[in-house]
């Protein structure tokens, strides 16, 4: 699709776990080298900087295990802005080059919530300490903050003058000194006093929160969000409750029927379902990015049939193809796939064609995978070129063929062979979210 979009981000190894860093960061992809760079356009600037060509954010990068991107914690970070097919027409001649520029603001080591109570725990709790009065102690860049009104008419006015919607979750994609200027990463250093006259960029976290005819990222002082919770104060429920309401109240409807589920059915549902948020679009249009699904875990009665998708862990030739961070025997939420069984125990002469359609003996495999709507970039033919799998004579029976919906962006049996039976995890049920498409998974 012409409006399809590619996406960037940048991922933090830590060379020793506990490791994490305070970072501002300005990111472009372009064509060409040295003074001939020609930086590709972008659909929203991020923070910061609004030349139309750079993308910029803040952010804590810290181990997966100790993210927790509502405290401005992550491993990855990043944002679909470049259109697809600028990215494609780059990788297609060779010409696609990435130019990133850091500002360092701080390191810590033994960030870790067990046994040191600090990481993630250490994010949570300190979050609730400094927004406990309602006005936070300090900000810190990436972090999201809920603006409320307390119930005065001209807060709520000014806000909405703004482009804010009282209650709705905003993250702080940067902050400038109110006398220089200059890019800062957090108010703790400065006088209380001055902490309200810091240039905060603000973007909704939803969609849904998003105005139209608003430019983002808003540009506010301090001063004219009086009032700011932690997203995980008790108090930020009500407002972040209302707005939502106001926004979508199919999901208000949804969250009452979980919140008011028994206690012994929740328990025991934890022990059989489980949530996933897909992470790509390898499954679209069945399952978007961003969709989340209701998993049931319970242990496999029987071989997955044909047309099942199913949730497992990389097998030993995928995990060769993931980053190194991603391996070394901790298996990170992402680390998950989820793909669609097409072939079972018998199905004999399994090929791959140099355009990856997949045929069994000299028959297309049945179901149509070239429904997405990403603009494809090409680089599952590479892929397929480089490590492609071969023929596979019979599956056996204690494996399945899986492949994605879309095909053109899948890595999938086409790439690293047969999926074990037993690396599979869960099989998707439903999907809750959103709950515009929510509805059972076929």
């Amino acid at each position: 699709m012409a409006d399809a979009r590619a996406a960037a981000y940048l991922r933090f190894l830590p060379a020793i776990y506990g490791d994490e860093l305070d970072v501002s960061f300005s990111l472009q992809l372009g064509v060409g080298e040295g003074s001939n760079f020609t930086a590709l356009p972008v659909s929203t600037s991020g923070g910061m900087q609004c030349d139309g060509s750079t993308w910029k954010s803040a952010m804590t990068f810290c181990d997966a295990k100790e993210a927790v991107e509502s405290c401005g914690r992550a491993r990855d970070w990043g944002a679909h802005v470049w259109s697809a097919a600028d990215v494609q027409a780059a990788l297609e001649d060779d010409s696609l080059r990435a130019r990133v520029e850091l500002q360092i603001w701080g390191f810590r080591e033994d960030e870790t919530s067990f046994p040191i109570g600090r990481g993630a725990f250490g994010a949570v709790f300190n979050s609730l300490k400094r927004y406990a009065g309602g006005q936070p102690a300090y900000l810190r860049a990436g972090e999201v903050v809920v603006p409320v009104t307390r119930e005065d008419s001209a807060v709520e006015a000014r806000l909405l003058e703004k482009g804010i919607l009282p209650g709705s979750d905003l993250r702080i994609m940067g902050m400038r000194h109110p006398d220089s200027g200059e890019e800062i990463f957090s108010t703790e250093l400065l006088e209380p006093e001055r902490r309200g006259d810091v240039d905060l960029l603000l973007r909704p976290t939803s969609s849904v929160a998003i105005k139209e005819k608003v430019e983002y990222p808003l540009r506010v002082k301090g001063k004219d969000v009086p009032f700011l919770l932690s997203r995980f104060a008790l108090g930020a429920f009500v407002p972040r409750f209302l707005a939502l309401a106001a926004t979508d109240v199919l999901a208000v409807l949804l969250a009452t029927a979980l919140a008011t589920a028994p206690l012994p059915l929740a328990l025991a549902g934890r022990q059989l379902l489980s949530f996933y948020v897909i992470p790509t679009t390898s499954m679209a249009p069945t399952l978007a990015k961003g969709d989340i699904l209701l998993v049931d875990k319970s242990p496999l009665r029987h071989v997955p049939s044909k047309g099942d998708i199913v949730l497992f862990k990389p097998p030993e030739k995928l995990e060769s193809l993931l980053p190194a961070s991603a391996k070394g025997g901790v298996q990170y939420r992402g680390d998950l796939f989820v793909k669609r069984v097409v072939a079972t125990a018998g199905d004999k002469g399994i090929r791959v064609n140099e355009n990856g359609d997949v045929f069994e003996g000299d028959a297309p495999l049945p179901g149509r995978r070239d429904l997405c709507e990403d603009e494809p970039l090409g680089l599952i033919r590479k892929m397929l070129q480089a490590n492609a799998a071969g023929t596979v004579d019979e599956v056996d029976e204690k494996s399945v063929y899986v492949l994605g919906d879309c095909a053109k962006v899948s890595v999938d049996s086409r790439v690293w062979g047969l999926l074990p039976v037993e690396d599979i995890v869960g099989r998707p049920v439903a999907r809750i979210w959103p709950l515009t498409r929510a509805g059972l998974v076929k």
